[in-house]
């Protein structure tokens, strides 16, 4: 007899689904196989930084939008996202986990597409512990 799945089985689903539909649309993407843990968050920080300027700017285009703008000015293709690109096992594998185990880009809390700017504050909390672990 099947089991019903539990929540967190539906969410791996989900996020698995979801992941393989991203991976599938940045194919056009540099290559970050192999790039320096550092080198991930400088790059993510970097894009942040000037998506939340735009953001306080006045710029109604979308954090989507925005991404894409910046990712393409810079040479990574048409769709971003440095954390999901080396983490080669999905969410688990996330770069931000390894800072903060609970971490999730799309916590309510500071969701990426619906709360950009508190992303952004949250992003550089970590980023700053994630130097402070290194120099350590």
């Amino acid at each position: 007899m099947l089991q019903r799945p539990g929540v967190s089985t539906l969410l791996s689903l989900i996020q698995l689904a979801l992941g393989q539909f991203y991976f599938e649309r940045v194919t056009d993407m540099k290559n970050t196989k192999g790039m320096r843990l550092t080198t991930v968050w400088k790059l993510c920080v970097e894009m942040w930084d000037w998506i939340a300027e735009r953001i306080r700017a006045g710029d109604e285009r979308s954090v989507g939008k925005l991404k894409r703008a910046w990712a393409e000015s810079h040479g990574w293709g048409s769709n971003c996202c440095f954390f999901c690109l080396a983490a080669p096992g999905g969410c688990t594998d996330c770069p931000g986990k390894k800072v903060t185990p609970r971490f999730h880009c799309m916590n309510t809390a500071y969701d990426y597409l619906c709360e950009p700017l508190k992303f952004h504050a949250k992003l550089h909390r970590m980023y700053k512990k994630f130097l402070k672990e290194r120099a350590a």
